[in-house]
């Protein structure tokens, strides 16, 4: 889909600018949108009874960046503000597809249908959230394993003295672990190392016994100097 906002041409996706939009007068150039202030209904019917071709794509860009408005301000009140730009944009190509074609039951139709757009895309968003962290815990089929040694500790350490740790311990133990954080299945961490599944298994063990204690090392108080 390629769509032009602002005169700028933009392929498989909508970019428009932050700012509110300026008003525009109705008998200026044949454009579509009246002085006053309008509802996101009223711009979405200005926009689809408009007949001039640079009224038109006026009239769409104005109501593009009011729907973004509205977007961002809903995101922003739930998510990370880089979160809500991403939502807000992606909600915004799925609204976009449909200006044309959509046809309101009632005087605040096409705003309720921009939050159900915005609610979806944000359930959407808190799945994958919450399945990014299912990811970063420790998969079953390794925690089965009595052997392992404790590992809370190890999935809530702060990143950088995790980096630090990681930096410390053998190449094949730091993809060993990487591969068990990431939650990767360990055939497929198997197949890519060229070993058998049971090495995987003692490999991994090496791995978050050598992190383990390079953490300590890193937790320790350094010894005072006698």
């Amino acid at each position: 889909m390629d769509l032009q906002v602002d005169g700028d041409q933009i392929g498989g996706e909508i970019r428009v600018g932050r700012s509110r939009p300026r008003q525009i007068g109705a008998s200026r150039a044949g454009l579509c949108i009246p002085l006053a202030p309008m509802s996101l209904d009223a711009l979405l019917l200005a926009y689809q009874a408009c007949r001039s071709r640079a009224g038109r794509a006026r009239a769409k860009t104005i109501l593009l960046r009011e729907i973004r408005v509205v977007l961002v301000s809903f995101f922003r009140s739930r998510v990370g503000a880089v979160d809500a730009e991403d939502l807000a944009q992606a909600s915004l190509e799925i609204i976009a597809r449909g200006l044309d074609t959509f046809e309101p039951e009632h005087p605040r139709a096409f705003r309720s249908h921009v939050f159900t757009v915005a609610r979806n895309r944000l359930r959407t968003h808190a799945r994958k959230e919450g399945q990014r962290a299912r990811n970063h815990a420790a998969p079953a089929q390794w925690t089965a394993d009595p052997t392992l040694p404790s590992e809370p500790v190890l999935w809530s350490e702060r990143v950088d003295l995790l980096r630090v740790a990681l930096a410390a311990v053998a190449t094949t133990l730091r993809r060993a672990f990487m591969s068990r954080w990431k939650g990767e299945h360990p055939r497929e961490f198997a197949r890519r190392e060229g070993i058998k599944i049971g090495t995987v298994r003692v490999r991994v063990w090496r791995a978050l016994t050598a992190v383990e204690a390079e953490l300590d090392k890193l937790k320790s108080p350094p010894r005072e100097q006698t």
